[in-house]
């Protein structure tokens, strides 16, 4: 039996709801039919569902074959709804998943951003650090200059400074003038936000005295009989057992200190890490015996520079004199700077005379011969010689011992003190072996001494720190004691 294609038309259009339209005619047997227009596909298959289904049924009725159509093409709708479903699903997975990865991302980004502008903020506070060091050394004790002047607390002698760098700002603080407190607070501005990051450094200082300690020395400090304490000559200006104090702390910065069975630290014993203290002496307060573990300490670390010549002093300035058979400085006209060949006999500096000389060859004093310093005179002496022997009355400093001062070049080697008087100054020689030989109870020294080696001889070799000099700042030279974040 034979199907119109007309028939199939009507079916499909009342399957689907649409108007009949009458389609062109094809052979029963095709195999394949297509209507584009209206988008569906006939097929053989469909066909012959057709034709046995009339053979079944005695009438063929639209809808019979209507049914079938709308069941085939229903199929394939249910399949393209359920990849639809299936495709927006994976869509929305993949989209939720890049959200939470950009927002991980991005918080992580932000935790980068925030710690670099917390370690930055530290450096910027070190920078304002560095810069309250460097107005100390170039400006102390005026530090209201170089821009501090405008946040000066006279008051409480505050100083402070601000500055904008291209990382951040800080703000830096100067409090005190004796042993100043240095803060600084450095700003961050964290990226992408516009609130700053903060922290504080605190950083406290001591006197960059050149006499921090008493008796300092590069290699070994030998005390075989002797005995090493300090005194304030602030107020009393000479040393005498009364006043005497715990505070003659001796180093070495590259060897050992020996304290033998009379010899005695009043004071703090150090030498630097690796090298060794060994006393069948005293270290500790005055008053004890034995040796005070508190008083021990293998830390130390300090450098000693060599002695550079200060400007108008040499070899070839000042006036020269002849004072190998002693010499007279009277009075402020005779203040001045002046070179020597040799340095003997009888010195007198008096009647507040300021005199620097250079010395280009030795110094020895013997018998009656010394140096006698007035009050309110002093004696500054550069040594380029290789010796310098402070026996006879040694150094008579009615003064105190920042009167009296000797700084040796490289090319001095030897310092020996002695006598029957006691030497009032300070010996800054870092290439000269120092001895100290005893003459009873009246001899020794009396001040502070940076040298190469120490060595006390003899009976009465006493050394008497003068810890006035520790307060005596040498231009701003402030060494760190502790640094602190706040």
């Amino acid at each position: 039996m034979k199907i119109s294609l007309l028939s199939v038309n009507r079916a499909l259009k009342l399957a689907s709801g649409g108007p009949l339209t009458r389609p062109s005619v094809a052979p029963t047997g095709s195999r394949l039919f297509r209507r584009v227009a209206v988008g569906w596909v006939w097929s053989h298959r469909a066909a012959a569902d057709c034709q046995s289904a009339t053979r079944q049924t005695a009438s063929l009725r639209y809808g019979s074959c209507a049914s079938i159509v709308k069941r085939r093409f229903g199929h394939f709708s249910r399949q393209s709804g359920n990849a639809l479903l299936a495709t927006l699903t994976t869509v929305g997975i993949i989209g939720i998943t890049m959200a939470a990865y950009l927002d991980v991302t991005s918080n992580q980004n932000l935790a980068v951003a925030r710690s670099q502008s917390y370690n930055m903020s530290i450096a910027i506070a070190e920078a304002g650090i560095e810069e309250a060091l460097t107005q100390l050394k170039v400006s102390y004790p005026g530090l209201q200059a170089n821009s501090w002047a405008s946040n000066y607390e006279s008051a409480t002698s505050v100083f402070r400074k601000s500055r904008t760098l291209p990382e951040g700002r800080y703000e830096a603080a100067i409090h005190g003038l004796s042993s100043p407190t240095l803060y600084a607070t450095g700003y961050v501005t964290i990226p992408m936000q516009t609130n700053e990051l903060k922290r504080v450094v605190r950083v406290t200082t001591t006197s960059g005295s050149l006499w921090a300690r008493g008796l300092v020395a590069k290699g070994a400090i030998s005390i075989g009989n002797g005995v090493v304490d300090s005194f304030d000559s602030l107020g009393t200006l000479s040393y005498s057992t009364s006043i005497a104090k715990s505070g003659g702390d001796t180093g070495s910065t590259l060897s050992d200190i020996t304290v033998g069975s009379n010899g005695e630290i009043h004071g703090k014993a150090s030498v630097s890490p690796g090298h060794t203290i060994t006393s069948s002496g005293d270290i500790g307060p005055i008053g004890s015996t034995g040796n005070d573990a508190a008083y021990m300490d293998y830390t130390l670390n300090a450098s000693i520079s060599d002695v550079t010549l200060p400007s108008g002093v040499g070899p070839s300035s000042g006036t020269s004199i002849n004072a190998s058979s002693g010499y007279t400085w009277n009075g402020t006209i005779a203040s001045g700077i002046y070179r020597a060949t040799t340095l003997d006999g009888k010195i007198y500096v008096t009647n507040g005379a300021q005199v620097v000389i250079y010395v280009s060859g030795n110094v020895t004093m013997t018998g009656q011969e010394g140096i006698w310093i007035s009050t309110n005179s002093s004696l500054t002496i550069y040594m380029a010689g290789s010796s310098m022997a402070l026996g006879g009355n040694g150094v008579m400093n009615s003064a105190n011992s920042t009167n009296f001062s000797v700084y040796g070049m490289t090319t001095m080697t030897s310092l020996t003190i002695g006598g029957n008087g006691l030497t009032v100054g300070t010996f800054y020689c870092p290439q000269a072996d120092m001895t100290l030989n005893g003459s009873g109870t009246s001899g020794g020294m009396s001040g502070a001494a940076c040298v190469k080696t120490a060595t006390f001889n003899g009976n009465g070799t006493n050394f008497h720190y003068d810890e006035n000099l520790g307060k005596i700042n040498n231009g701003g030279n402030f060494t760190i004691s502790s640094w602190n974040e706040i």
